[in-house]
């Protein structure tokens, strides 16, 4: 008799929070199970959606998008040192860029399931260094014709296309939307410009 009070008081406390959130549901038409379903799922959406804050975005947001960006620089000043000193061929250094790129993709698909903000940043990070990679082929080392250049950079646009949906990022798309429009001008020879 205590348990059925019990519930019942807990029903009524619920119908309150389900009135205050707009929606009311009849509690003779569902059964009590379903109802303490739906009214724990509708509260954590409530919370969920107010869990924001400044903390969540610089952690999420600013400080990944800081931390892939200087990992594409550092990937940058290495393969930079490197050609300096003359320790790898032309062919050696684009590769090591395309392997680094390749490097980061992977590692974002593998996170993806846990940490799907993180791991599209990785992701941009890896199409970014897909990018210079093939542009300094072209443009520094005339490893690429130009045909071959802008194929290459093509595929890299579509997988651009299928990861940003895949993650269903913003970030992705407008890295997406900047390689498409820059490809031409990136695989124009520098002279002609």
């Amino acid at each position: 008799m205590e348990n059925e009070n019990v519930s019942r008081e807990t029903i009524s406390e619920e119908n309150e929070l389900l009135a205050e959130l707009g929606k009311s549901y009849d509690s003779a038409a569902i059964p009590e199970n379903e109802l303490i379903e739906n009214v724990s799922r509708e509260t954590k959406e409530v919370q969920l959606e107010e869990s924001w804050s400044i903390e969540k975005f610089i952690g999420e947001k600013i400080v990944s998008i800081a931390g892939i960006g200087i990992l594409v620089l550092g990937i940058f000043f290495i393969v930079k040192w490197a050609i300096e000193r003359n320790l790898l061929s032309d062919p050696a250094k684009i590769m090591l860029g395309i392997v680094c790129g390749t490097l980061l993709s992977s590692i974002a698909h593998k996170l993806s399931k846990k940490y799907r903000a993180f791991s599209s940043i990785l992701a941009w990070g890896g199409l970014a260094v897909f990018y210079f990679s093939i542009y300094q082929a072209f443009q520094s080392y005339h490893l690429l014709s130009q045909t071959i250049a802008f194929a290459c950079i093509i595929l890299i646009t579509a997988f651009s296309v299928i990861m940003s949906l895949y993650y269903d990022k913003k970030e992705l798309a407008i890295l997406v939307i900047l390689g498409g429009f820059f490809t031409p001008f990136l695989v124009i020879p520098i002279r002609q410009i």
